[in-house]
């Protein structure tokens, strides 16, 4: 175990905060833009929502494809590299608090994020903007977030490296090995069963349970969505289910019934939930025909994602 840590110790980075910026926090300076707009459709969201493979001649995002289609409305993307639902959760709650109703706020859910390689990544956990999104003064907690951080009282508690790369990854319900033994797999070209094995158990985390945090997360993203008022429209981003279900059936059938549950969620405070994690095949992802594929797509998977919203939530009635 002490050679895998130090093997990722030596590519691991933390994120690096200047303490001297008087705003620490860009992205919620332009949601306060956003917020004041009229006709405005927020896009949260990941890499998925933005990302683009730069040898594509169709260079256009999701949220760029979803503007073609709404030439009046504002649609202004809110993503971050591996964001997920606990931040959407917090953005949501600041939204609430300050009355504010936009035309609409898309929450994609990507069911990669539940594997811990994600959920626990120490550079991801976003825990200064959720201390200031949910604070009741916001506007303070992003000025003192720094000394009220030295001083431990904004209750962030950061996992350390050692303990996220000692934590369990599953296949199925067994713990097959740690996040540093996974981290440390490589692209075999060919690729042999062995890395495949071990690249779709980390990605693909499953079944997934009620009490996940992610879960928790949504299900409270809704509630407060429903008691304000918010038209917060929730759906789950295409997966390459066949290429997961290939090389491992009971993984790739999974995805389904896990999309599922998180809607149930959704739809059970009345909120719309549209599931789109088997709707693609492998052609309409990235890195097509590698075992090593993931849930960024390529173009024509972008335009069918942004098709698919315009038609279910914003094309208007005949």
């Amino acid at each position: 175990m002490q050679a895998a840590i130090g093997y990722v110790r030596s590519t691991f980075t933390f994120p690096k905060v200047d303490p001297l910026s008087s705003h620490i926090f860009l992205e919620l300076d332009e949601l306060r833009t956003y917020l004041h707009q009229d006709n405005t459709i927020l896009y949260f969201g990941d890499s998925v929502i933005t990302g683009t493979d730069q040898s594509e001649p169709d260079q256009e995002t999701i949220t760029q494809k979803l503007q073609a289609l709404l030439p009046s409305m504002h649609v202004d993307f809110m993503t971050h590299e591996a964001q997920e639902m606990k931040i959407y959760d917090a953005y949501v709650t600041y939204i609430a608090h300050s009355g504010a109703h936009p035309a609409a706020i898309i929450i994609p859910l990507n069911l990669r994020s539940f594997n811990p390689q994600w959920d626990k990544n120490p550079r991801y956990q976003f825990l200064r903007e959720k201390f200031i999104l949910t604070s009741q003064f916001p506007l303070l907690a992003e000025y003192f977030y720094r000394p009220l951080a030295i001083f431990q009282a904004t209750g962030n508690n950061p996992i350390s490296l050692d303990d996220y790369l000692a934590l369990p990854e599953y296949h199925g319900n067994g713990e097959v090995g740690t996040v540093g033994q996974y981290m440390q797999f490589s692209y075999t070209q060919p690729p042999d069963k062995k890395s495949i094995d071990q690249f779709l158990s980390s990605e693909f985390v499953y079944p997934l349970k009620p009490d996940n945090a992610i879960l928790l997360a949504l299900a409270h993203l809704a509630k407060t969505a429903h008691d304000n008022h918010l038209n917060v429209i929730v759906y789950v981003s295409p997966a390459n289910y066949q290429l997961v279900g290939k090389y491992m059936p009971d993984l790739g059938a999974s995805i389904k019934t896990d999309a599922q549950m998180a809607c149930n969620i959704v739809k059970a405070q009345n909120l719309p939930c549209l599931d789109l994690s088997t709707s693609l095949d492998p052609s309409y992802f990235q890195y097509v025909g590698s075992p090593y594929g993931d849930e960024h797509m390529e173009a024509r998977g972008r335009a069918f994602v942004a098709q698919s919203l315009y038609k279910n939530f914003f094309k208007p009635s005949p």
